[in-house]
């Protein structure tokens, strides 16, 4: 649904939501009464309504038919209570190595190279084995549902809600080690060191701040 964007801050009205579905979906038939229930739940928030669409979309709920889309008969999936909630079903049913790039990603907190992530994953697990290529595609992967945005070959999260639903889904403890080895390499850097706010934040976030 990535070719509806909107900048607009405030929440669009119940028609406006209608014709986002329309223009996201093409000639889909829509539920009765699905446009209106999505304004009440989401306030004409474009965010949360895109984020309940690709939700929808990967649990099957919404599947491709010619070259638009198509409902799937059944119950309606409830919409969640928040964009953040929704992003956290979706985070849910990403498994192995594209949610362990996620989780180095949201620790690094900005867009980073596959082989930077490689490196940074190996060194965390070396058991993993994770090539450049293997998290090349994990990354192109994330960036085709959404989650994150390819700047060149760096990629980095699609939103600030997104990066926070993935650090959050890590343990505290697994998020202070993966600080602490993020400072490691940086402090390893050679020549110029990176910014030293970068290498401070990491050290405060990590096992020994």
């Amino acid at each position: 649904f990535s070719s509806f964007h909107a900048s607009r801050i405030e929440g669009l009205s119940a028609l406006e939501v209608e014709g986002y579905l329309r223009q996201a979906l093409g000639d889909a038939a829509l539920p009765e009464g699905f446009a209106e229930k999505l304004h009440q739940a989401t306030g004409g928030n474009v965010s949360f309504i895109e984020e309940y669409l690709k939700l929808l979309l990967e649990s099957g709920r919404i599947v491709r038919e010619g070259a638009g889309w198509r409902f799937e008969p059944g119950e309606a999936l409830d919409v969640p209570p928040t964009v953040e909630d929704a992003l956290a079903r979706r985070l849910a049913r990403i498994e192995g190595t594209p949610r362990d790039v996620l989780g180095w990603l949201a620790v690094v907190d900005k867009p980073a190279l596959p082989e930077e992530i490689a490196s940074l994953m190996d060194e965390g697990k070396p058991a993993s084995g994770s090539s450049p290529e293997a998290i090349e595609a994990a990354l192109g992967n994330l960036a085709r549902t959404g989650f994150l945005e390819r700047e060149g070959r760096r990629h980095g999260f699609a939103s600030a809600a997104a990066r926070s639903v993935a650090y959050h889904a890590l343990a505290e403890t697994e998020r202070r080690r993966r600080h602490g080895l993020v400072a490691a390499r940086l402090l390893a850097t050679k020549g110029a060191l990176p910014p030293l706010e970068e290498i401070a934040h990491h050290l405060f976030h990590s096992e020994e701040p």
